[in-house]
């Protein structure tokens, strides 16, 4: 699922979760902002994801003129007006991560080697083109290739997010080791 980073934040911001992700909208309320967003993603639109502003306070990749509903892309930045007047920048990332999970669908088909994946059998989803593979020491299907046959999609098994946001610290802010790269 993708996940909005939030300059005040120190690592990330809660992940969208966004259902089944078809037609269905999840407003993320910016704390003391008074501003709701709301992110969507359309199958129709080969996955891509929209972000809708109700407001007139919401900035896209610091276009001069605040936006209504706009197709947004990995790494763009949403700059957000406070209800005091202050901007807090937030950054969109479409990278999920994937894990070998129950498999959820019945009767469904690997995608590499076009055997039946018993449901809730290890199993793991291609994040470009939603396919299950199996995901077993017998049946290694989805880490057999670096990337996905069907989709070109890296076929990498992560706990952990491989993007994060190039947000300048603030000053007088301990950098730590913060492993944030653009």
């Amino acid at each position: 699922m993708p996940h909005l980073f939030i300059e005040t934040i120190a690592k990330t911001a809660p992940p969208i979760d966004t259902g089944d992700a078809q037609r269905r909208w999840t407003p993320i309320e910016i704390p003391g902002s008074g501003v709701e967003l709301s992110f969507g993603r359309f199958e129709v639109q080969h996955g891509r994801w929209f972000f809708l502003a109700h407001s007139t306070t919401v900035v896209l990749n610091g276009a001069d003129e605040p936006w209504g509903i706009i197709a947004i892309d990995h790494g763009d930045e949403i700059t957000v007006t406070m209800s005091d007047g202050s901007r807090r920048r937030l950054c969109f990332s479409s990278e999920e991560i994937v894990r070998v999970e129950p498999c959820a669908i019945v009767g469904g088909r690997c995608a590499r080697c076009d055997q039946t994946i018993d449901v809730d059998s290890p199993a793991a989803r291609c994040v470009g083109c939603r396919t299950w593979f199996h995901m077993t020491d017998r049946l290694p299907c989805f880490t057999y290739a670096e990337r996905c046959h069907r989709c070109d999609a890296p076929t990498r098994l992560s706990d952990e997010l491989q993007w994060w946001p190039a947000i300048p610290p603030r000053v007088g802010a301990d950098r730590g080791s913060d492993r944030r790269s653009s």
